[in-house]
């Protein structure tokens, strides 16, 4: 069997929001203190110099540049050898109180961005600028001038970060949202012990980006790791699968999105492997090793899981170069649902499957990941873009979860998948196997029954 290794993979999600960026455009990164402002800010700037060959200058006026570096370093991201290569200019401002010093400031700033000629500007943070000024008049004048003299008459991107004092979610004095193009609010919430942290674009003039809540996580190399939000278009193949238990013959396409719910009575984890045997057994292109499948299983049942899985394929009537070539392509992923934050949840999913690209996904920690680590609202817009983008790559999902049948409807976008068949046990050990929702008319719309014989096949 495959070892999976740690995997670091750079997930997209945040390009589509940078993409939407054109110059000219200013962006409020606001939040309260330690939400990530600094590092969305970095991100921004990484990305306008690793990937649009750009020149950055950082005007802080809450942190030295030595802290900034050395904070930034700590997270992998070299900016020295940027400023050594002269792409990255920082610029050290001691916290002004008086408005009269602010245009002297405002001039340094912009004498600097043309001396470099910076493609890109970040001013973190605006709020001691702000706290100079006594109405909103005078700040709406200082956005005006600072927004047309930076960013709209040079043609720079401009990202200014903001404070947003606990207990309330007014930017400043209120002005700055009807100027900037686009608003990026950073929330962070301790939801059972674990830190979710969420980016809510409030704004995004001229953009096609949803004004929505975005997971994120602050993660080493990549800086700010967030799922993809762009919208994917349902495309489901005409291939089949084709799963041969005994007599009966289930069949469902390749692409599809398929829940199955499991009366907690019945091991979802022996009933997978008879699944993926009989699947092995009933569609050919499975055996040539063409697709990759990846199972992910709550880490502390692996061991158990691979032995049983091992042992039932190499009961088949097959060479054993065959079952070899079987087995080298199924990637047990173990999961520690414990040890994992939502969004981490999801993330790893991401960079996993990025990573091996599979045809099959087959997921057993679902609802203990629901149960255990979820926001509600959050988990199902998560899991809504995983099914989206899976049916969209032609990826097949297969999810085993347990629960009875009366609770189908308490589980999060039940009603977004497939296929939904319901598994409780029979007498003398077998399976009835209940259609709840069948999309393509492929699998029986009536109940069936899996006998005993047919699951000891590999006397799980």
């Amino acid at each position: 069997m495959q070892k999976i290794n740690q995997i670091l993979t750079y997930n997209n999600g945040f390009k589509d929001i940078f993409n939407q960026v054109e110059r000219g455009g200013l962006i409020l990164i606001a939040g309260n203190p330690g939400t990530g402002k600094t590092i969305m800010a970095s991100k921004f700037i990484y990305e306008e110099i690793a990937n649009n060959n750009g020149i950055a200058l950082y005007v802080s006026l809450t942190e030295s540049k030595s802290e900034f570096l050395k904070n930034l370093k700590n997270l992998g991201i070299d900016f020295e050898k940027f400023e050594n290569e002269r792409k990255f200019y920082y610029l050290e401002v001691i916290t002004l109180t008086k408005k009269e010093y602010i245009n002297d400031l405002l001039d340094q700033i912009i004498s600097y961005a043309e001396k470099y000629n910076a493609s890109i500007v970040v001013i973190d943070s605006i709020s001691p600028i702000f706290q100079a000024f006594s109405n909103k008049i005078e700040v709406r004048e200082l956005i005006h001038n600072l927004f047309y003299r930076l960013s709209k008459l040079s043609k720079r991107k401009l990202v200014i970060t903001e404070e947003v004092p606990y207990g309330t979610q007014n930017f400043g004095f209120g002005v700055e949202e009807f100027i900037v193009d686009a608003i990026i609010y950073l929330k962070a919430f301790n939801i059972k012990g674990r830190i979710v942290r969420l980016a809510e674009i409030k704004k995004f003039r001229g953009s096609d980006l949803s004004l929505m809540d975005i997971p994120f996580r602050i993660k080493p190399i990549e800086l700010i790791s967030m799922p993809r939000i762009i919208n994917y278009g349902q495309r489901t193949s005409k291939e089949l699968i084709i799963v041969n238990l005994g007599k009966l013959k289930y069949e469902f396409y390749k692409g599809s999105q398929n829940l199955i719910l499991v009366n907690p009575s019945i091991c979802k984890d022996a009933l997978t492997i008879v699944g993926m045997l009989g699947a092995i057994v009933g569609t050919p292109y499975l055996r040539t090793g063409s697709g990759k499948t990846i199972i992910r299983i709550q880490s502390h049942l692996v061991d158990d899981f691979k032995q049983n899985i091992e042992k039932c394929f190499s009961s088949l009537q097959f060479e054993k170069n065959m079952i070899e070539i079987i087995l080298s392509n199924i990637f047990i992923i173990p999961v520690n649902i414990t040890k994992l934050s939502m969004v981490d949840y999801f993330d790893e999913i991401n960079e996993q499957e990025e990573k091996i690209k599979p045809s099959i996904i087959i997921d057993l920690t679902l609802d203990s990941a629901y149960g255990l680590i979820s926001d509600k609202e959050i988990f199902s817009y998560l899991q809504l873009n995983l099914i989206n983008r899976r049916s969209s790559n032609n990826i097949t999902g297969i999810y085993l979860i347990n629960g009875l049948y009366k609770d189908l409807s308490k589980f999060p976008l039940y009603f977004m998948y497939d296929n939904i068949v319901y598994v409780r046990s029979y007498k003398n050990k077998g399976l009835i196997i209940k259609p709840i929702k069948i999309r393509f008319s492929l699998l029986p719309k009536s109940k069936s029954i899996l006998y005993a014989d047919n699951l000891n096949v590999c006397n799980i």
